[in-house]
């Protein structure tokens, strides 16, 4: 099978996040089964095409039309502007390879529309998109409003779900949530979870020692849940006195300022910012490196549809405390590969990740239950598998479409 996978934010050159990830691991995945496996992501330095582990990555850049330059104080890399014109980018790629080589299938995220373009220039391709978590679900989960520009990415995000062939997403709750407000059949959408590679995510030889380790991964957003996190650290440090934490990710600048400061006020007053370490982002083998002396990680979130945070933990054989939000419930049971909380109640938060710093026989059974259920249900190869069978479904959806047309 010939696949083009759309992807601005596809690592290295371009530091992301959930989708970046999960289309490098997804994107190997297949090239592994033998298909020819393209990636169109976003140029940073100079516009090429590469062999990336077997996969074509072709790096396009956002040509500055007119458009953007008559509106340039009101673009950025989040814009609805530039948001089009990469999308616009991506399907004269797209284009090309299909008159080059021919395409199969091609599978783009919802986010940002990216394949909004390639949807309408090349309706003669069966085109997937994935659900990641539109716009409007981040505005709702922090109580936050659409505003002007944001609504255009919202009826983009919204036009590109509609016009696929078949949407996917890795959790019934996003499904749903999704099916609702973009008004399509649920039927349509088919729920494949993310993967994670158990060889690098593997657990340590050996149990972790020394101080109690909390971790957290991903961006400190308050989205993300931290500002609960950093009320937690000194309700962890009354019945923990030894406990460290170390935050892992990139800061979020909201209109109030940085929340990285944000939290070190909280923690400044609470007499409990020595006990907290923050990190940038960092490569993955360092960062397979922290999971693994980490006693338990934790991830406060809000909203969130599938973290990789929680697939790499419990690849490593760390026990969870998570939200009870999102699609979190379906990669965790509670009491099994870790433990559920209410979102944004620090109290409860704290109250778990305590009793879990405190039984190491329960963090050991939660961390062995844990990598047990990555290997059973979540390896690329099965992910893969599961993937190349809706794209076949595409095509056939696709061909029968074009038929009664």
């Amino acid at each position: 099978m010939r696949i083009c996978l759309l992807c601005q934010e596809y690592p290295p050159e371009v530091k992301g996040g959930g989708i970046g990830t999960y289309t490098h691991t997804l994107a190997r995945a297949l090239a592994r089964t033998g298909c020819r496996v393209h990636v169109v992501a976003r140029a940073v330095g100079v516009p090429r095409s590469e062999l990336e582990e077997g996969v074509v990555v072709h790096r396009v850049a956002s040509p500055p039309d007119l458009l953007r330059k008559a509106a340039w104080p009101f673009t950025g890399p989040q814009s609805f502007l530039d948001a089009y014109a990469h999308s616009r980018a991506a399907a004269r790629k797209v284009l090309e390879l299909f008159w080059a080589e021919g395409l199969d299938v091609v599978q783009s995220p919802e986010h940002g529309a990216e394949g909004l373009a390639a949807l309408r220039s090349l309706p003669q391709l069966p085109h997937v998109v994935r659900l990641h978590t539109p716009l409007f679900l981040v505005h709702e989960a922090v109580g936050r409003t659409l505003s002007p520009g944001a609504w255009v990415v919202h009826f983009m995000e919204r036009a590109a779900v509609r016009r696929a062939t078949l949407n996917t997403c890795a959790s019934r709750a996003l499904a749903l949530a999704v099916a609702r407000r973009f008004g399509i059949r649920p039927g349509r959408i088919r729920v494949v979870p993310n993967a994670v590679d158990p060889e690098l995510f593997s657990p340590a030889a050996s149990p972790p020692s020394g101080e109690p380790s909390v971790l957290y991964v991903g961006k400190l957003a308050p989205l993300k849940g931290v500002l609960v996190l950093a009320e937690a650290v000194p309700r962890v440090l009354a019945r923990v006195p030894e406990a460290r934490f170390v935050c892992v990710g990139s800061d979020h600048t909201t209109p109030s300022g940085s929340t990285r400061e944000w939290m070190r006020q909280v923690l400044r007053k609470a007499g409990a910012e020595g006990a907290v370490r923050f990190l940038d982002p960092v490569p993955r083998a360092e960062l397979v490196d922290l999971y693994r002396r980490a006693h338990v990680v934790v991830l406060p979130t809000y909203w969130d549809n599938f973290p990789n945070t929680v697939l790499e933990a419990l690849s490593c054989g760390v026990p969870v405390v998570a939200s009870a939000a999102g699609g979190i419930p379906e990669i965790v049971t509670h009491g099994q590969e870790g433990l559920l909380v209410p979102p944004g109640d620090p109290e409860r938060l704290a109250e778990s990740v305590a009793a879990l710093l405190l039984d190491p026989g329960r963090r050991a059974d939660m961390g062995q239950a844990a990598r047990d259920r990555v290997v059973r249900e979540y390896t690329p190869h099965r992910v893969a598998q599961r993937t190349l069978e809706i794209y076949e479904e595409a095509m056939r959806r696709h061909a029968e479409l074009r038929r009664s047309a």
